[in-house]
């Protein structure tokens, strides 16, 4: 079977190829506000900024996107999924999950030993993404389906 354009445009996206992005996303300018397709079911109907962020924080494409107008009020259409939220939620994800924060390294259990998680550098640009998302014209009222705002999903987070 031979994938869509879309299709191969957000494989890039899940596989980090930034080059690939880069190259469909200039050919044709659309691709940057398409919507994922049915499959796979975790990303379908999200914006190709949302599966750059959700998907293992690309941050090299996400920063390509955002810069080439990204649609930052996106948000699924409630029939892709239940959970379906706005590009904002995923942008404030980013920035708490990494943020510098000390955590249990895995290993040693007696005494537990903490360690950094993320450098300040990545946690800064996290927090610069988010910075930029706002600047934008993110709407910071948005909600989900279910009438949680970003405050929420961060507290929740």
């Amino acid at each position: 079977m031979v994938k869509t354009e879309a299709e191969n445009f957000f494989e890039a996206i899940r596989n980090s190829g930034f080059e690939q992005v880069k190259k469909l996303a200039l050919e044709n300018p659309e691709l940057i506000n398409a919507i994922a397709p049915k499959r796979p079911l975790d990303t379908r109907g999200m914006s190709p900024l949302q599966v750059a962020l959700c998907t293992g924080w690309h941050k090299k494409i996400a920063w390509f996107l955002l810069e080439n107008g990204a649609n930052v009020n996106y948000i699924p259409e409630k029939k892709w999924a239940e959970e379906a939220h706005p590009v904002l939620f995923d942008a404030v994800n980013v920035a708490i999950w990494n943020a510098r924060r000390y955590a249990w390294d895995g290993k040693n259990t007696a005494p537990m030993l903490l360690e950094w998680k993320h450098t300040k550098a990545e946690a800064d640009e996290a927090y610069a993404f988010l910075e930029q998302v706002l600047r934008r014209g993110t709407d910071v009222n948005a909600t989900d389906y279910y009438g949680r705002n970003a405050l929420m999903e961060a507290v929740s987070e």
